[in-house]
C-alpha cells in the first residue's frame, strides 16, 4: 500500500534472482541481472505490457515506501504470461522483462491517472448493498392458490 498516494494492490510475486540466462520466453530464452523483480502472473491470450508497467510500477514504488525491498533496490520486472502461443521452449509460456526504467515511467503514468480519476469523481460514493442473511440454491415452493 501507499500511505502518501491512498492506493493499494496485492502484489503476485517478489523474486530474488541470480544473475543467468533463463529459459523462461520461448527459444530465445532471457537473460536476468542479478537482483529483485516484481513477477505478475499473466493468464489470459494477449498481455498489455504497458498496462502491466503501471500496475507493476505502482507496486514497485508501493514496496520501496514500505521498505520491504530488504535493503536491494527493484531493479525490474518479469510479466509472465501462461496463456502465450509459444511452442519452443516451455510451450505456453513467455516471459517478458520490464526494466527499472519502465517501471518508475509506469508508476508515473497510474500516478497521474489516479488524480485525474479522483478529480473526475471527488463526489462519488460508494454503493450500499446488504447481502441477505440466507442465501440457498434450492427452488423454494411457492403458494399459489386454488382457484
Amino acid at each position: 500500500f501507499s500511505g502518501l498516494h491512498g492506493r493499494a494492490g496485492t502484489l503476485d510475486n517478489l523474486f530474488d534472482i541470480e544473475a543467468g540466462h533463463y529459459e523462461i520466453n520461448g527459444s530465445k530464452g532471457l537473460y536476468l541481472e542479478k537482483g529483485l523483480y516484481i513477477a505478475d502472473l499473466k493468464t489470459g491470450a494477449s498481455v498489455d505490457l504497458d498496462d502491466a508497467a503501471m500496475q507493476m510500477g505502482d507496486y514497485a514504488y508501493m514496496i520501496e515506501e514500505m521498505g520491504l525491498f530488504l535493503l536491494k533496490p527493484i531493479i525490474g520486472g518479469l510479466v509472465i504470461h501462461t496463456g502465450s502461443k509459444n511452442v519452443n521452449g516451455i510451450q505456453g509460456l513467455a516471459t517478458h522483462y520490464i526494466g527499472r526504467k519502465e517501471l518508475e515511467e509506469g508508476h508515473e503514468a497510474m500516478y497521474n491517472a489516479h488524480n485525474l480519476w479522483r478529480r473526475k469523481n471527488k463526489n462519488l460514493k460508494p454503493t450500499v448493498f446488504e447481502f441477505p442473511s440466507i442465501i440457498t440454491f434450492k427452488k423454494e415452493k411457492q403458494n399459489v392458490p386454488v382457484a
